[in-house]
């Protein structure tokens, strides 16, 4: 009997696990004070290639940016389209009131301009 060749699949490494420890740690240090480059440095360190530290460093970052109180651009953009469109969903009603307002500015400036002319006959 010839040997069973093994499945490729078997062959699978499953490195999602200590990935998420390693963010959920990260994430724990980050709030505690500690600084990216000392974090990335510990994580080389222990073992972690260079470019899988920076990622999971970059990940925790970015998730723990709310709790560090970080504000971004991306945010302040986000809730400035919101409030925009927000004071816009009077729609059609809007609409009318701005045209309304317009016609009564057009007709505030005719009758300046006729009380002036009858000022000057």
């Amino acid at each position: 009997m010839a040997e069973e060749e093994p499945h490729p699949l078997d062959r699978i490494i499953d490195d999602e696990e200590p990935r998420i420890r390693c963010l959920e740690y990260l994430c724990e240090q980050m709030l505690a004070g500690r600084s990216v480059e000392e974090l990335q440095t510990e994580l080389i360190d222990s073992g972690w290639s260079a470019d899988d530290a920076e990622e999971l460093c970059e990940k925790a970052r970015q998730q723990t940016r709310h709790e560090r109180g970080v504000v971004i651009q991306a945010d302040v953009l986000q809730n400035s389209r919101r409030n925009f469109r927000l004071g816009w969903t009077g729609g059609w009603m809007l609409a009318f009131l701005s045209f309304a307002s317009l016609r009564r500015l057009i007709f505030a400036v005719r009758s300046m301009r006729q009380l002036t002319r009858r000022r000057r006959a």
